[in-house]
Protein backbone atom coordinates (compact mmCIF):
# COMPACT_ATOMS: atom_id res chain seq x y z
CA UNK A 1 0.00 0.00 0.00
CA UNK A 2 2.67 2.65 0.92
CA UNK A 3 4.53 1.77 -2.53
CA UNK A 4 2.06 2.58 -4.43
CA UNK A 5 -0.24 4.97 -2.94
CA UNK A 6 -0.19 8.53 -4.54
CA UNK A 7 0.89 11.21 -2.49
CA UNK A 8 -3.05 12.00 -0.85
CA UNK A 9 -2.71 8.55 1.13
CA UNK A 10 -2.93 8.89 4.83
CA UNK A 11 -1.46 5.90 7.25
CA UNK A 12 -4.02 5.85 9.93
CA UNK A 13 -2.76 3.24 11.89
CA UNK A 14 -0.18 0.22 11.53
CA UNK A 15 -0.76 -2.71 13.84
CA UNK A 16 1.40 -5.74 14.61
CA UNK A 17 0.76 -9.08 15.38
CA UNK A 18 3.22 -11.73 16.78
CA UNK A 19 3.15 -14.69 19.05
CA UNK A 20 5.17 -14.25 22.45
CA UNK A 21 7.27 -18.03 22.33
CA UNK A 22 6.44 -20.07 24.74
CA UNK A 23 9.46 -20.16 27.23
CA UNK A 24 10.67 -22.21 30.16
CA UNK A 25 11.34 -20.30 32.97
CA UNK A 26 12.16 -22.97 35.69
CA UNK A 27 15.20 -24.45 37.51
CA UNK A 28 18.13 -24.70 34.93
CA UNK A 29 20.90 -25.82 35.42
CA UNK A 30 23.21 -27.51 33.12
CA UNK A 31 25.94 -30.63 34.69
CA UNK A 32 28.59 -30.15 32.01
CA UNK A 33 28.87 -34.19 31.71
CA UNK A 34 29.10 -36.24 28.72
CA UNK A 35 25.48 -35.08 27.34
CA UNK A 36 26.00 -31.37 27.00
CA UNK A 37 30.00 -32.03 25.98
CA UNK A 38 27.99 -33.06 22.59
CA UNK A 39 27.12 -29.24 22.07
CA UNK A 40 30.42 -27.65 22.49
CA UNK A 41 32.37 -27.00 19.30
CA UNK A 42 33.74 -23.65 17.26
CA UNK A 43 36.83 -24.46 19.12
CA UNK A 44 39.75 -21.90 18.14
CA UNK A 45 42.90 -23.57 19.36
CA UNK A 46 41.41 -25.57 22.09
CA UNK A 47 40.36 -29.18 23.34
CA UNK A 48 37.46 -30.51 25.28
CA UNK A 49 37.29 -33.25 26.98
CA UNK A 50 35.14 -35.12 30.26
CA UNK A 51 36.78 -36.09 33.21
CA UNK A 52 35.38 -37.04 37.08
CA UNK A 53 36.58 -36.54 40.68
CA UNK A 54 35.43 -37.30 43.83
CA UNK A 55 34.16 -33.73 44.87
CA UNK A 56 31.83 -32.12 42.30
CA UNK A 57 31.77 -35.52 39.68
CA UNK A 58 31.84 -35.05 35.95
CA UNK A 59 33.30 -31.71 34.24
CA UNK A 60 34.11 -31.09 30.78
CA UNK A 61 38.15 -29.50 31.04
CA UNK A 62 38.96 -26.91 28.31
CA UNK A 63 42.67 -26.82 27.29
CA UNK A 64 45.02 -24.73 24.82
CA UNK A 65 46.10 -27.45 21.81
CA UNK A 66 49.02 -24.61 21.61
CA UNK A 67 50.39 -21.26 22.77
CA UNK A 68 48.06 -18.99 21.74
CA UNK A 69 46.21 -15.47 22.69
CA UNK A 70 42.66 -16.42 21.86
CA UNK A 71 41.83 -19.81 22.92
CA UNK A 72 37.78 -20.47 23.28
CA UNK A 73 34.90 -22.99 22.78
CA UNK A 74 31.97 -22.25 21.62
CA UNK A 75 28.43 -24.19 23.88
CA UNK A 76 25.60 -24.40 22.04
CA UNK A 77 22.72 -23.96 24.54
CA UNK A 78 19.93 -24.11 22.61
CA UNK A 79 20.26 -27.16 20.74
CA UNK A 80 21.49 -28.61 24.25
CA UNK A 81 17.84 -27.50 25.66
CA UNK A 82 15.80 -28.35 22.40
CA UNK A 83 17.18 -31.88 22.20
CA UNK A 84 17.35 -33.05 25.53
CA UNK A 85 14.88 -30.95 26.95
CA UNK A 86 12.58 -30.09 24.51
CA UNK A 87 12.22 -26.19 25.81
CA UNK A 88 13.29 -23.02 24.99
CA UNK A 89 14.33 -20.10 27.51
CA UNK A 90 14.81 -16.79 27.30
CA UNK A 91 17.84 -13.88 28.52
CA UNK A 92 14.25 -11.66 29.28
CA UNK A 93 13.92 -14.03 32.42
CA UNK A 94 17.52 -15.15 33.27
CA UNK A 95 19.71 -12.10 34.62
CA UNK A 96 22.75 -14.22 36.54
CA UNK A 97 24.44 -17.00 35.68
CA UNK A 98 26.74 -19.31 38.06
CA UNK A 99 29.26 -21.34 36.83
CA UNK A 100 31.54 -23.72 38.75
CA UNK A 101 35.39 -24.00 37.69
CA UNK A 102 38.17 -24.74 38.92
CA UNK A 103 42.03 -23.60 36.92
CA UNK A 104 45.28 -24.52 38.29
CA UNK A 105 47.49 -22.65 40.33
CA UNK A 106 50.21 -22.68 37.91
CA UNK A 107 47.85 -21.11 35.05
CA UNK A 108 48.78 -18.38 32.99
CA UNK A 109 47.17 -15.02 34.40
CA UNK A 110 44.24 -13.94 32.54
CA UNK A 111 40.44 -13.13 32.59
CA UNK A 112 37.97 -15.88 32.06
CA UNK A 113 35.26 -14.29 29.26
CA UNK A 114 32.02 -15.37 28.62
CA UNK A 115 30.93 -14.57 24.80
CA UNK A 116 26.94 -14.41 25.11
CA UNK A 117 24.78 -15.02 22.01
CA UNK A 118 20.73 -14.11 22.51
CA UNK A 119 18.68 -12.54 20.30
CA UNK A 120 19.57 -11.12 17.33
CA UNK A 121 22.92 -11.62 18.82
CA UNK A 122 22.95 -15.55 16.99
CA UNK A 123 26.83 -15.46 17.05
CA UNK A 124 29.28 -14.32 19.56
CA UNK A 125 30.26 -10.21 19.07
CA UNK A 126 32.87 -8.20 20.47
CA UNK A 127 30.03 -5.85 21.88
CA UNK A 128 28.44 -8.79 24.03
CA UNK A 129 30.36 -10.20 26.80
CA UNK A 130 31.13 -10.59 30.25
CA UNK A 131 34.24 -11.36 32.73
CA UNK A 132 35.48 -12.66 35.98
CA UNK A 133 38.89 -13.42 37.14
CA UNK A 134 39.39 -17.14 38.40
CA UNK A 135 40.75 -18.44 41.16
CA UNK A 136 44.08 -19.74 40.19
CA UNK A 137 44.07 -22.68 43.15
CA UNK A 138 43.37 -25.80 42.41
CA UNK A 139 39.99 -25.27 44.09
CA UNK A 140 36.53 -25.09 42.96
CA UNK A 141 34.87 -22.16 42.88
CA UNK A 142 31.33 -20.95 42.09
CA UNK A 143 31.06 -17.63 40.21
CA UNK A 144 27.87 -15.44 40.13
CA UNK A 145 28.01 -13.69 36.80
CA UNK A 146 25.56 -10.51 35.82
CA UNK A 147 24.01 -10.99 32.21
CA UNK A 148 21.63 -8.04 32.45
CA UNK A 149 24.53 -5.57 31.84
CA UNK A 150 24.55 -6.15 28.57
CA UNK A 151 21.93 -4.25 26.27
CA UNK A 152 22.20 -7.49 23.86
CA UNK A 153 20.94 -9.94 26.62
CA UNK A 154 17.11 -10.14 25.28
CA UNK A 155 15.43 -12.67 23.60
CA UNK A 156 15.92 -16.24 23.17
CA UNK A 157 19.19 -17.68 24.56
CA UNK A 158 21.45 -19.26 21.79
CA UNK A 159 24.72 -19.96 23.36
CA UNK A 160 28.26 -19.04 25.28
CA UNK A 161 31.39 -18.74 23.94
CA UNK A 162 33.79 -19.84 26.93
CA UNK A 163 36.96 -17.80 26.53
CA UNK A 164 39.15 -19.40 29.25
CA UNK A 165 42.39 -17.84 28.98
CA UNK A 166 41.87 -14.12 27.90
CA UNK A 167 45.18 -13.43 27.48
CA UNK A 168 48.43 -15.86 26.59
CA UNK A 169 47.97 -19.38 26.92
CA UNK A 170 50.11 -22.09 26.37
CA UNK A 171 48.92 -26.30 26.48
CA UNK A 172 49.98 -26.57 29.93
CA UNK A 173 46.79 -24.75 30.92
CA UNK A 174 42.92 -25.76 31.40
CA UNK A 175 40.02 -24.98 33.07
CA UNK A 176 37.54 -27.16 34.28
CA UNK A 177 34.02 -26.51 34.44
CA UNK A 178 31.60 -28.35 36.35
CA UNK A 179 28.26 -26.64 35.70
CA UNK A 180 26.25 -23.75 34.31
CA UNK A 181 23.09 -22.36 35.72
CA UNK A 182 20.85 -19.58 35.20
CA UNK A 183 18.90 -17.52 38.01
CA UNK A 184 16.16 -14.87 37.32
CA UNK A 185 17.54 -12.41 40.02
CA UNK A 186 20.87 -11.89 42.50
CA UNK A 187 19.45 -13.32 45.73
CA UNK A 188 18.83 -16.94 44.25
CA UNK A 189 22.06 -16.90 42.07
CA UNK A 190 23.61 -16.11 45.16
CA UNK A 191 21.60 -18.67 47.24
CA UNK A 192 22.92 -21.44 44.22
CA UNK A 193 26.35 -20.15 44.71
CA UNK A 194 26.64 -20.81 48.56
CA UNK A 195 25.59 -24.64 48.77
CA UNK A 196 28.17 -27.37 49.20
CA UNK A 197 29.08 -29.02 46.16
CA UNK A 198 27.22 -31.86 45.44
CA UNK A 199 29.08 -35.37 43.43
CA UNK A 200 27.01 -35.65 39.85
CA UNK A 201 27.50 -38.26 37.64
CA UNK A 202 25.56 -38.34 34.47
CA UNK A 203 23.02 -40.88 34.95
CA UNK A 204 22.69 -42.62 32.23
CA UNK A 205 19.39 -43.28 31.67
CA UNK A 206 19.11 -45.65 34.54
CA UNK A 207 15.66 -46.46 34.93
CA UNK A 208 14.64 -45.00 38.55
CA UNK A 209 11.68 -47.41 38.89
CA UNK A 210 14.91 -50.53 38.63
CA UNK A 211 17.73 -48.95 40.11
CA UNK A 212 15.87 -47.92 43.96
CA UNK A 213 15.69 -51.03 45.71
CA UNK A 214 14.61 -50.90 48.90
CA UNK A 215 15.46 -53.34 51.73
CA UNK A 216 18.86 -54.34 50.43
CA UNK A 217 20.84 -56.04 53.45
CA UNK A 218 24.39 -57.87 53.88
CA UNK A 219 23.68 -61.61 53.61
CA UNK A 220 26.30 -62.04 56.34
CA UNK A 221 27.82 -64.83 54.30
CA UNK A 222 31.21 -65.55 52.15
CA UNK A 223 29.74 -66.69 49.31
CA UNK A 224 26.94 -63.94 48.78
CA UNK A 225 28.43 -60.04 48.85
CA UNK A 226 24.65 -58.37 48.65
CA UNK A 227 25.49 -54.89 50.29
CA UNK A 228 28.57 -52.63 49.72
CA UNK A 229 28.41 -49.08 51.88
CA UNK A 230 31.48 -47.20 53.09
CA UNK A 231 32.73 -49.52 55.74
CA UNK A 232 34.04 -51.40 52.74
CA UNK A 233 35.58 -48.11 51.01
CA UNK A 234 38.96 -49.82 52.07
CA UNK A 235 38.23 -53.32 49.85
CA UNK A 236 38.65 -51.32 46.66
CA UNK A 237 42.32 -50.93 46.05
CA UNK A 238 44.14 -49.92 42.91
CA UNK A 239 41.55 -47.74 40.96
CA UNK A 240 42.27 -47.12 37.10
CA UNK A 241 40.25 -43.97 35.44
CA UNK A 242 37.57 -45.50 38.15
CA UNK A 243 35.77 -43.84 41.26
CA UNK A 244 34.44 -45.65 43.68
CA UNK A 245 30.96 -44.92 45.57
CA UNK A 246 27.84 -46.51 47.28
CA UNK A 247 24.35 -45.27 47.37
CA UNK A 248 21.47 -45.64 49.69
CA UNK A 249 20.88 -48.58 48.46
CA UNK A 250 23.34 -50.56 49.26
CA UNK A 251 24.76 -50.50 45.39
CA UNK A 252 28.45 -50.27 44.25
CA UNK A 253 28.69 -47.76 41.89
CA UNK A 254 31.59 -47.43 39.75
CA UNK A 255 31.96 -44.60 37.60
CA UNK A 256 34.83 -44.15 35.05
CA UNK A 257 36.75 -40.73 35.57
CA UNK A 258 37.84 -40.29 32.30
CA UNK A 259 36.68 -41.26 28.84
CA UNK A 260 38.92 -44.62 28.73
CA UNK A 261 38.53 -48.05 27.20
CA UNK A 262 40.39 -49.58 30.51
CA UNK A 263 38.25 -48.71 33.74
CA UNK A 264 39.23 -51.05 36.88
CA UNK A 265 39.18 -51.66 40.54
CA UNK A 266 40.31 -54.31 42.42
CA UNK A 267 37.89 -55.28 45.31
CA UNK A 268 40.19 -56.88 47.94
CA UNK A 269 38.56 -60.12 49.38
CA UNK A 270 41.35 -61.03 52.07
CA UNK A 271 39.86 -57.41 53.50
CA UNK A 272 36.41 -58.43 52.96
CA UNK A 273 36.63 -61.32 54.91
CA UNK A 274 38.59 -59.55 58.02
CA UNK A 275 36.15 -56.57 58.13
CA UNK A 276 33.19 -59.25 58.64
CA UNK A 277 34.76 -61.31 59.82
CA UNK A 278 34.64 -64.08 57.38
CA UNK A 279 36.63 -66.69 56.23
CA UNK A 280 38.57 -66.55 52.95
CA UNK A 281 36.53 -68.77 50.31
CA UNK A 282 38.12 -71.71 48.68
CA UNK A 283 38.34 -72.17 44.25
CA UNK A 284 37.30 -75.68 44.85
CA UNK A 285 33.66 -74.34 46.29
CA UNK A 286 33.28 -72.20 43.74
CA UNK A 287 33.18 -73.25 40.22
CA UNK A 288 30.94 -70.28 39.23
CA UNK A 289 30.70 -66.40 39.93
CA UNK A 290 27.45 -64.61 39.36
CA UNK A 291 27.61 -60.79 39.25
CA UNK A 292 24.37 -58.68 38.98
CA UNK A 293 24.16 -55.24 37.54
CA UNK A 294 22.42 -52.35 35.94
CA UNK A 295 24.73 -50.81 33.17
CA UNK A 296 24.36 -47.24 31.48
CA UNK A 297 22.95 -48.28 27.80
CA UNK A 298 25.03 -45.45 26.54
CA UNK A 299 27.95 -47.31 27.15
CA UNK A 300 29.94 -48.31 24.16
CA UNK A 301 32.15 -50.77 25.01
CA UNK A 302 29.80 -53.68 26.99
CA UNK A 303 32.07 -56.19 28.03
CA UNK A 304 32.65 -56.91 31.74
CA UNK A 305 35.94 -58.80 32.66
CA UNK A 306 37.00 -60.16 35.76
CA UNK A 307 40.65 -60.58 36.22
CA UNK A 308 41.04 -63.14 39.48
CA UNK A 309 43.70 -63.65 42.60
CA UNK A 310 44.40 -67.30 43.44
CA UNK A 311 46.50 -69.91 42.97
CA UNK A 312 48.61 -67.38 45.43
CA UNK A 313 48.60 -64.50 43.08
CA UNK A 314 48.06 -61.41 44.71
CA UNK A 315 47.60 -59.34 41.80
CA UNK A 316 46.38 -58.92 37.81
CA UNK A 317 47.84 -61.29 35.55
CA UNK A 318 46.89 -61.15 31.44
CA UNK A 319 45.90 -64.94 31.66
CA UNK A 320 44.02 -65.28 34.61
CA UNK A 321 40.54 -63.44 33.42
CA UNK A 322 37.18 -64.12 32.11
CA UNK A 323 34.26 -62.01 30.66
CA UNK A 324 31.29 -61.31 29.99
CA UNK A 325 28.82 -59.37 27.86
CA UNK A 326 26.39 -56.90 29.38
CA UNK A 327 23.34 -54.91 27.75
CA UNK A 328 22.77 -52.27 30.24
CA UNK A 329 19.25 -50.43 30.93
CA UNK A 330 18.13 -53.09 33.26
CA UNK A 331 19.29 -55.55 35.64
CA UNK A 332 20.65 -58.75 34.11
CA UNK A 333 22.73 -61.61 35.53
CA UNK A 334 26.64 -61.44 34.59
CA UNK A 335 27.43 -65.44 34.78
CA UNK A 336 31.54 -66.31 34.63
CA UNK A 337 32.48 -70.39 34.84
CA UNK A 338 35.56 -70.75 36.32
CA UNK A 339 35.36 -74.59 36.50
CA UNK A 340 38.14 -75.18 33.75
CA UNK A 341 39.90 -71.91 34.13
CA UNK A 342 43.67 -72.12 34.44
CA UNK A 343 45.09 -71.32 38.17
CA UNK A 344 41.99 -71.12 39.63
CA UNK A 345 42.86 -72.53 42.44
CA UNK A 346 43.80 -72.34 46.45
CA UNK A 347 41.51 -69.26 47.93
CA UNK A 348 40.33 -66.20 46.15
CA UNK A 349 42.08 -63.38 47.24
CA UNK A 350 40.37 -60.70 45.08
CA UNK A 351 38.36 -59.69 41.91
CA UNK A 352 39.87 -57.02 39.68
CA UNK A 353 36.42 -55.58 38.17
CA UNK A 354 37.48 -54.67 34.00
CA UNK A 355 33.63 -52.88 33.89
CA UNK A 356 33.76 -51.81 30.53
CA UNK A 357 35.99 -51.77 27.43
CA UNK A 358 34.58 -48.16 26.07
CA UNK A 359 32.84 -45.75 28.22
CA UNK A 360 32.76 -42.17 28.85
CA UNK A 361 33.76 -40.10 31.86
CA UNK A 362 30.78 -39.92 34.48
CA UNK A 363 28.97 -43.50 32.84
CA UNK A 364 28.68 -45.73 35.69
CA UNK A 365 27.78 -49.27 36.72
CA UNK A 366 26.28 -49.96 39.12
CA UNK A 367 26.47 -53.64 40.67
CA UNK A 368 24.12 -55.18 43.40
CA UNK A 369 25.79 -58.79 44.29
CA UNK A 370 28.70 -60.84 43.80
CA UNK A 371 27.57 -64.38 44.44
CA UNK A 372 29.74 -67.63 44.31
CA UNK A 373 28.69 -71.18 43.19
CA UNK A 374 29.91 -74.68 43.68
CA UNK A 375 28.86 -75.27 40.23
CA UNK A 376 26.51 -74.34 37.27
CA UNK A 377 23.65 -77.14 39.12
CA UNK A 378 23.69 -74.36 42.16
CA UNK A 379 23.64 -71.58 40.11
CA UNK A 380 20.52 -72.98 37.84
CA UNK A 381 18.87 -73.82 41.16
CA UNK A 382 19.70 -70.51 43.04
CA UNK A 383 17.72 -68.54 39.32
CA UNK A 384 14.75 -70.91 39.79
CA UNK A 385 14.32 -70.48 43.40
CA UNK A 386 14.64 -66.58 42.58
CA UNK A 387 12.46 -66.20 39.73
CA UNK A 388 16.14 -65.59 37.68
CA UNK A 389 15.21 -65.74 33.76
CA UNK A 390 18.37 -67.25 32.06
CA UNK A 391 18.69 -66.24 28.46
CA UNK A 392 18.83 -68.88 26.02
CA UNK A 393 17.66 -71.69 28.80
CA UNK A 394 14.87 -72.68 31.01
CA UNK A 395 14.16 -72.82 34.80
CA UNK A 396 14.05 -77.13 34.48
CA UNK A 397 17.80 -76.85 33.20
CA UNK A 398 18.96 -77.86 36.36
CA UNK A 399 16.79 -81.47 36.52
CA UNK A 400 17.78 -82.31 32.67
CA UNK A 401 19.97 -85.25 32.41
CA UNK A 402 20.69 -85.25 28.61
CA UNK A 403 23.08 -83.03 27.51
CA UNK A 404 21.65 -80.01 24.88
CA UNK A 405 22.11 -80.99 21.11
CA UNK A 406 24.80 -78.44 19.41
CA UNK A 407 25.04 -77.21 16.35
CA UNK A 408 27.01 -79.74 13.87
CA UNK A 409 29.60 -77.76 12.11
CA UNK A 410 29.76 -76.67 8.46
CA UNK A 411 32.56 -77.87 5.78
CA UNK A 412 33.38 -76.93 2.60
CA UNK A 413 33.30 -79.87 0.01
CA UNK A 414 32.97 -79.69 -3.76
CA UNK A 415 30.35 -80.03 -5.51
CA UNK A 416 31.98 -81.60 -8.73
CA UNK A 417 33.63 -84.93 -9.13
CA UNK A 418 33.90 -88.35 -10.48
CA UNK A 419 30.51 -89.93 -10.17
CA UNK A 420 29.42 -87.57 -7.36
CA UNK A 421 26.63 -84.73 -7.25
CA UNK A 422 26.08 -82.85 -4.23
CA UNK A 423 22.34 -82.07 -3.45
CA UNK A 424 22.20 -79.26 -0.90
CA UNK A 425 19.48 -80.49 1.84
CA UNK A 426 16.68 -77.32 1.11
CA UNK A 427 16.67 -78.64 -2.58
CA UNK A 428 16.30 -82.07 -1.59
CA UNK A 429 12.45 -83.49 -1.63
CA UNK A 430 11.15 -87.14 -2.06
CA UNK A 431 10.68 -86.84 -5.94
CA UNK A 432 14.71 -86.67 -6.01
CA UNK A 433 15.57 -89.98 -7.87
CA UNK A 434 18.17 -91.10 -10.09
CA UNK A 435 18.46 -94.38 -12.24
CA UNK A 436 21.15 -96.84 -11.80
CA UNK A 437 22.40 -98.50 -8.35
CA UNK A 438 18.92 -99.20 -7.45
CA UNK A 439 17.77 -95.16 -7.61
CA UNK A 440 18.48 -92.72 -5.51
CA UNK A 441 21.37 -93.35 -2.82
CA UNK A 442 21.96 -91.24 -0.11
CA UNK A 443 25.09 -90.74 2.59
CA UNK A 444 23.83 -93.36 5.33
CA UNK A 445 24.01 -95.91 2.40
CA UNK A 446 27.50 -94.91 0.77
CA UNK A 447 29.42 -95.24 4.42
CA UNK A 448 31.56 -97.53 3.62
CA UNK A 449 32.72 -95.62 0.22
CA UNK A 450 32.24 -91.32 1.87
CA UNK A 451 32.51 -92.01 5.64
CA UNK A 452 33.82 -88.62 6.54
CA UNK A 453 30.27 -87.38 4.81
CA UNK A 454 28.31 -90.03 6.50
CA UNK A 455 30.13 -88.34 9.94
CA UNK A 456 28.16 -85.00 9.21
CA UNK A 457 25.19 -85.84 7.27
CA UNK A 458 25.61 -84.71 4.03
CA UNK A 459 22.99 -86.15 1.06
CA UNK A 460 24.44 -87.20 -2.40
CA UNK A 461 23.68 -89.10 -5.73
CA UNK A 462 25.46 -91.07 -7.63
CA UNK A 463 24.99 -89.52 -11.13
CA UNK A 464 23.48 -91.50 -14.20
CA UNK A 465 25.41 -94.47 -15.31
CA UNK A 466 28.61 -94.34 -12.85
CA UNK A 467 28.20 -97.56 -10.74
CA UNK A 468 31.67 -97.66 -9.43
Amino acid sequence: LLLTADKNTVVQSIRLYYNTPDYYEGELLIHMTATPFEYLGGMNQASAAVYADQTVGSYVRLQPTQDSNDPYVYFNIRSYLKENLDYSVSADHYRYAVITVQTPAENSPGDFRLFLCAGAIRGPSGNSHVAFRAKNDGQWHRYVIPLFEENDWIGKIHGIRFDFIDGNANPADFANIASLSFYPDLESAQAAANKPFEVYHENGNLPEDKYKEEGRAPSGKADAITYFDDSLASCFVGNHETDVTFDEYGHLLLHASNTTNDPYVTFDMQAYATINNLPLLNTSDCGIIVLRILADKNIQGKNFFLYYHSGGLNYAEGTRSVHAVFKGDEWEYLVYDMSEKPYWTDQILGLRLDFATQINAGQKVCVSDILFFADMKAWHSFAAQNGVEIEGETQSLPNQTEPPETERPTIEIPTNGPGLEYIPPETQSESTVSEGCAGSITCPVLFALLPVFFIFGYQFKLKKGDRS
